[in-house]
């Protein structure tokens, strides 16, 4: 993940500019033009760090699942028990949906064919979103509160709902994100009740 200290290097400046323009004008914007006028650097100083654009994207997917990923550990800290940890963390899923909609599109909804991938997990720069999300549901099911076996396909079913929600959702099928939001949290109740019968 990125550094937050003052000693900012070239390659961090330009990933920091890449994210914003990501944030305010999506992927499909991102060019090295656009990233050197965000950070002040020129376009070869940009590629010096990056094989290519191709890399340049990976590496901006990479800190958007981190970002992603952290706010999802953040989550459930100070929750009370599995099957909160589990609720806490698909609030925070929908919620870096409401909150970030391009980062969230740059890191779920590109489907063309080659579109790069974000690179391998490292953990340093946080951890695997679905992993953290079959974790949530195996604490959850040796709790009792879902069936315990396949914690896979419950993972499964539980991103699709929440994929499912967020694109109803933009389509003003809720009116206000409070609405949102109440029914976000009863439907994925709901869910997670009929995986524990």
């Amino acid at each position: 993940m990125l550094s937050i200290d003052n000693s900012t290097t070239t390659r961090d400046r330009s990933l920091r500019a890449a994210l914003d323009v990501v944030r305010s004008e999506g992927i499909q914007e991102l060019t090295t033009r656009a990233i050197a006028r965000r950070s002040g650097l020129t376009q070869p100083a940009i590629y010096r760090h990056f094989d290519g654009k191709d890399d340049l994207v990976r590496e901006v997917l990479g800190e958007i699942r981190a970002l992603f990923y952290f706010r999802l550990e953040r989550s459930t800290i100070g929750a009370t028990g599995p099957d909160d940890k589990l609720l806490t963390a698909m609030d925070a899923f929908r919620d870096f949906a409401m909150d970030e909609p391009r980062l969230y599109d740059a890191l779920f909804f590109q489907t063309s064919d080659g579109a790069p991938q974000p690179p391998p997990v490292d953990p340093a720069r946080g951890g695997n979103i679905f992993g953290f999300l079959v974790e949530r549901v195996t604490e959850a099911g040796k709790g009792g509160f879902i069936r315990a076996e396949g914690p896979v396909s419950s993972a499964l079913s539980l991103a699709a709902h929440a994929q499912g929600l967020v694109l109803l959702y933009r389509q003003g099928r809720f009116g206000s994100r409070e609405r949102f939001a109440e029914f976000y949290r009863r439907s994925t109740a709901d869910l997670l009740r009929g995986m524990g019968q």
